[in-house]
């Protein structure tokens, strides 16, 4: 299918993972006044970030303000399921005929997703890109996949069938998917 990504898609659990830090007002966490900190929203992996940014001043928070934006535009490259570029693209494409060579970004991004899977005993699983697209959950129209395109589906998924070598910083996967 034009534009689906791969079926075992890698959602990145460094996006999963972010939440809202620090519940407490501005003036509980910080002495700064809001009047120094600046907003800046950036477009990145199909979202709206919005990041608040402290300094001594305005115009040290808006020195960062570029550093944010290439961070976030470095992340969408290494981890966009969305960019069939990205690097987890290309991953997904070419790792269940060969190991291929990664990225510190993606490399650290599937490890601590793995771990993630192996402590929640599967409750959390970063391969669960191929239940995604048999639900159409990526649509706005979701629906529910007849018995064999969910079995073909729950046969792609499962941490467990990433091969990770860490001397090599490559990862395989041990099937089709």
């Amino acid at each position: 299918m034009v534009g689906v990504p791969a079926a075992r898609d890698i959602v990145p659990a460094f996006f999963l993972g972010l939440t809202a830090i620090g519940c407490r007002s501005a003036e509980t966490q910080s002495p700064l006044r809001s009047d120094d900190a600046i907003t800046i929203h950036h477009f990145a992996m199909g979202c709206v970030f919005r990041v608040v940014l402290y300094g001594e001043s305005a115009e040290t928070a808006r020195a960062l303000e570029g550093e944010v934006a290439a961070s976030l535009d470095q992340a969408e490259k290494a981890l966009s399921v969305w960019d069939p570029e990205s690097e987890v693209s290309r991953l997904n494409a070419r790792a269940a005929r060969e190991a291929v060579r990664v990225g510190d970004l993606l490399w650290q991004t599937v490890e601590r997703s793995v771990a993630l899977s192996r402590a929640t005993r599967g409750a959390f699983d970063v391969t669960v890109g191929p239940l995604i697209v048999a639900y159409d959950l990526r649509t706005s129209r979701p629906s529910r996949p007849d018995p064999e395109r969910l079995a073909r589906a729950r046969e792609s998924v499962g941490f467990q069938h990433i091969v990770m070598d860490r001397e090599k910083q490559t990862i395989a996967f041990d099937r089709e998917g």
